[in-house]
């Protein structure tokens, strides 16, 4: 009885989505029109003498028709309104009664932030995201011909600047097909594909038995509050985990890191050894056949530990971090939800990332929350073997030891190590499930500058797997749509605004459809990305009133600017090393995680 209400009452509210935007195209393409003077915006004019003789033409039905046919037309136009408001006025109403309320730990920064990530937050942010799922391709379309039967597709070129502008707005139209990957990959998911059953875990945790998971941060060293704090969230809910279902499975966690960062700051590993980590330090002298570096350099050097202990085997599992990683209940009980249901084919999965930790509103940080919706596309060429490959997660990534041994991270000198990764394993593998329930739990950028920097790596790497021979043709062409796809954000932002300067019209009949559905589509990005980080800043600056959303939003603007310069500064400057991204902030949390067994490996 509960389940047929639940989707009588989702019908009801399609039903009405569609009534109101029907009558909003209806409305607003026949009045707005209609009523503008022919001066007014000259790109409107050949549309607004069309839809005169429209409205003429019903003006004049009305005139002539009987009065019973007039009350029943005012009826039929009343009801998408009495609907509309209907749904306005009880939309979410008996929400905060009837759902239990989110568990966001305390934001005192005397306790360890990763307590509030819990089973029942990761679920209830899970259940907000698809909730909006039913009504987000009635809003993209209904937004899209709104848009449509405004704005004519027909160009008013007056000068050589109008031809310019014109030329410009081309670029618009190269994002198009990411867009529409984007709004494909999310309506393709299910929330049961994301939702975690602890009732099921539980049935299925005799086939954890023997296996082991290790936790691998490999760290250049200078973020160590950040580091310790990513560690003590691993062993503090491996111990929640091992008190609620007992010690079935082996829980890991190794640091890696450079030996002279090692020597230069042994008190720091010392502490981050007491708490249970295993620290794992390259020695200085260590390469590989390719030459590799860096994080990589760093990866392969783990292998070598893996393989001289017996660990990589069908097994063992790792699970990737980076300095900021932090894990939380339902990260864990991901991990094994998915290793307890693996099948033959099933190496490998990632999952979506949260960005709610020291989240402010400045451009750099403001921008990182549209990458957990992102998460999606990503996921989606997880889930279909790296067709459409633009992009790969380096973290909150969990493989099986044997398979990523053979993989192997030895590419020489890759810059986007973890992508290549992704790309080597699907041309060698085909995986079956690919979806790692539970969030992985990191910080935004802390400033523009880091922001420039890591964006600059990622489409210096882009451009490397471009030109990569080892890599396979169709990913190629797809990181090189990837690429210009992201060029394409800097002239399409400047043509919006001297298209708001200069108007000049449509690109062609029909572009009108394309620009609402690239509004709607950009406005979900961030929409959706703040619902999934939003039960862990509750309480913080983004209930700040209408100061605070005007902050929010401006911060915003400022971060797809960002991200819009990024892809053109690797081309003028691209990057000479590896570059340390600060993630150490002002917010600390003291860490009271003991253990005494202190490890250290090296050779």
């Amino acid at each position: 009885m509960k389940r047929s209400h639940r989707i009588n009452g989702k019908l009801s509210k399609l039903v009405f989505r569609a009534l109101f935007w029907a009558f909003m195209i209806l409305l607003v393409s026949i009045l707005v029109p209609a009523l503008l003077a022919d001066g007014v915006v000259s790109y409107l004019r050949p549309w607004s003498l069309y839809m005169n003789s429209v409205f003429e033409g019903f003006y004049g039905f009305v005139r002539g028709a009987s009065l019973a046919s007039l009350i029943m037309l005012m009826d039929l136009s009343l009801l998408p309104i009495a609907g509309t408001m209907i749904l306005l006025n009880n939309r979410g109403g008996g929400d905060y009664l009837t759902k239990p309320q989110p568990d966001n730990g305390s934001h005192d920064n005397s306790i360890p932030i990763f307590l509030q990530y819990t089973l029942q937050n990761y679920n209830q942010s899970i259940e907000k995201i698809f909730e909006a799922k039913h009504a987000h391709l009635m809003d993209i379309l209904g937004l899209s011909f709104l848009v449509g039967s405004v704005i004519s597709g027909v160009p008013v070129l007056t000068s050589p600047l109008s031809m310019l502008v014109h030329v410009m707005k081309y670029s618009w139209l190269i994002g198009m097909p990411h867009l529409m990957l984007q709004n494909v990959s999310y309506l393709s998911f299910k929330k049961e594909d994301f939702l975690l059953d602890e009732e099921a875990l539980l049935r299925n945790i005799s086939r954890l038995r023997g296996k082991h998971v290790i936790f691998i941060l490999p760290t250049k060293g200078g973020n160590f509050s950040t580091v310790k704090t990513s560690a003590a969230s691993v062993i503090f809910w491996r111990e929640i985990f091992e008190l609620n279902y007992g010690k079935v499975v082996k829980i890991s966690q190794w640091i890696v890191c450079e030996q002279e960062d090692y020597e230069a700051n042994v008190e720091e590993y010392e502490k981050l050894a007491s708490m249970g980590s295993r620290i794992i330090v390259v020695p200085r002298y260590f390469s590989t056949p390719n030459g590799t570096r860096y994080k990589a350099r760093a990866l392969t050097y783990a292998h070598k530990v893996l393989v001289e202990e017996g660990l990589a085997n069908r097994d063992t599992w790792i699970y990737h971090q980076d300095d900021e990683t932090k894990v939380g209940e339902d990260t864990i009980l991901g991990i094994m939800d998915y290793i307890a249901n693996a099948g033959e084919k099933d190496i490998y999965a990632a999952g979506i990332i949260n960005y709610s930790d020291s989240l402010t509103y400045t451009p750099s940080r403001a921008q990182e929350p549209s990458r957990s919706y992102d998460d999606f596309r990503i996921l989606f060429t997880t889930k279909t073997n790296g067709k459409l490959s633009f992009g790969h997660h380096g973290s909150h990534l969990l493989v099986r030891a044997d398979i990523e041994v053979d993989i192997g991270w030895d590419f020489g000198d890759v810059r986007t190590e973890d992508w290549m990764f992704g790309l080597m394993m699907w041309q060698r593998y085909k995986p079956g499930k690919t979806i790692l329930k539970g969030f992985g739990y990191e910080k935004p950028l802390l400033s523009a500058r880091g922001l420039l920097k890591q964006r600059r790596r990622w489409a210096y790497g882009a451009m490397q797997i471009i030109r990569d021979k080892r890599v396979m043709l169709r990913f190629r062409l797809a990181a090189l749509y990837g690429v210009i796809s992201w060029l394409s954000g800097l002239p399409s932002i400047i043509a919006f605004i001297l298209t708001l300067i200069h108007p000049t019209g449509g690109l062609f009949p029909g572009s009108g459809f394309i620009a609402g559905f690239t509004w709607y589509s950009l406005y979900r990005y961030y929409s959706a990305g703040y619902s999934l980080n939003e039960l862990y800043i509750a309480g913080r600056e983004s209930n700040g009133g209408l100061a605070g959303k005007f902050r929010k939003t401006v911060a915003i603007i400022g971060g797809m600017m960002l991200e819009a310069l990024a892809p053109w500064y690797a081309l003028i400057r691209p990057p000479k090393g590896f570059e340390v991204i600060k993630k150490d902030d002002d917010i600390r949390e003291p860490i009271n995680v003991e253990r005494k067994r202190v490890e250290v490996v090296a050779s």
